[in-house]
C-alpha cells in the first residue's frame, strides 16, 4: 500500500475524494483521464469486488428488472469447444471482468434485460 501511496498518491486522493455511498461516478473529466490514464483502473481496485458482484447478480436482476433468473440461449454456430449454449449471466459477468465481446440477438419478450449492444 506505502508503494501505491507514492507512486499514484494523486490519483489516489481523487479517488477517495469522489468515493461516497450517496453517489455513484460513472465518468470522469477528460482533463483528469488524459493527465492520469490508470484512474479508472486504480477506482476499480479501490471500490469493486467482482466475486461479490457475481453473487449479487441474482439479487440486482429480481431486484432492478422484476425477476432474478438470467436465460439461457442457442449459441449459434458454436465450434467443438464452445458450449452449446450462452446464458445472460455469463454475459454480465463477462463484462464485469471488462472482458471485450459482442452479443446480439433478436428480442423476442417483453421482459427481458436489454442486451445486443457492443459490451467492450
Amino acid at each position: 500500500m506505502s508503494e501505491a501511496i507514492e507512486n499514484t498518491a494523486i490519483e489516489l486522493a481523487y479517488v477517495i475524494s469522489i468515493w461516497t455511498p450517496y453517489s455513484e461516478v460513472k465518468s470522469h473529466p477528460p482533463k483528469i483521464l488524459y493527465d492520469y490514464p490508470n484512474i479508472v483502473e486504480i477506482q476499480k481496485k479501490l471500490c469493486f469486488d467482482i466475486d461479490i458482484a457475481s453473487k449479487n447478480l441474482n439479487s440486482f436482476a429480481k431486484e432492478t428488472f422484476g425477476f432474478g433468473d438470467f436465460r439461457t440461449f442457442e449459441r449459434l454456430n458454436a465450434s467443438v469447444l464452445d458450449a452449446p449454449t450462452l446464458s445472460q449471466r455469463e454475459i454480465v459477468e463477462a463484462s464485469l471482468r471488462d472482458e471485450s465481446f459482442y452479443v446480439f440477438y433478436q428480442r423476442v419478450e417483453v421482459k427481458h434485460l436489454p442486451f445486443g449492444y457492443l459490451l467492450s
